[in-house]
């Protein structure tokens, strides 16, 4: 377990974060699960705190289908999260293409195919090349992180090493819109988009 470390952030802030840590937070049933990461951002101490009173209040099945929101995300970590996109696709005119953005299946098998959920989220197009050029485009043309988002395994007592985080970006057209991406750890640099908001 390694030492707290203290960041002075932009505005001049000293926050105390964790990294290469391994803690243990426990579930209202009792169910002890080691939290430990590995991102393009580390918690800080007052987050992790607030993540375990999270999963204190909630069931270890619960934690493990919906994971625990970390919604207080610093301009730090926002920096860096947003730093991290544009290294990926900046040099890219077709990120999909080029394999350096894939669509889960729970997007182009569950969205995709179901123009109702489409058009209640303000995501409905024309057609599903469309639906996926504004998916691109939110996440190349990201500007935002609204929260980040720690998953756990389905079978161990432990979180999965990276996040997703929700991003805010610019559809084709102009409007707003949130994309939920993942950033997978291998030599592709490959972001996943998981799922549309």
């Amino acid at each position: 377990m390694s030492e707290d470390l203290e960041t002075i952030t932009e505005s001049g802030d000293i926050i105390s974060s964790v990294e290469g840590y391994e803690k243990k937070v426990t579930t209202r049933d009792g169910i002890e699960f080691t939290v430990s990461t590995d991102d393009v951002i580390e918690l800080t101490e007052e987050q992790f705190n607030a993540l375990a009173l999270n999963v204190l209040r909630k069931k270890a099945e619960y934690i493990r289908k919906d994971g625990v929101d970390i919604a207080s995300l610093n301009q730090d970590q926002i920096s860096n999260v947003l730093s991290e996109i544009k290294g990926r696709l900046d040099q890219s005119d077709d990120p999909l293409g080029e394999n350096l953005i894939r669509l889960s299946e729970h997007i182009t098998d569950d969205h995709a195919l179901n123009p109702d959920l489409l058009q209640k989220r303000g995501w409905y197009r024309d057609s599903v090349q469309e639906l996926y050029d504004d998916i691109i485009n939110v996440i190349k043309q990201a500007d935002d992180v609204r929260k980040a988002k720690l998953k756990f395994h389905k079978i161990k007592e432990q979180s999965m090493p990276t996040f997703t985080f929700t991003v805010i970006g610019i559809k084709v057209d102009g409007s707003q819109g949130e994309v939920s991406i993942a950033f997978i750890k291998d030599d592709s640099g490959l972001i996943l988009a998981v799922t549309i908001i």
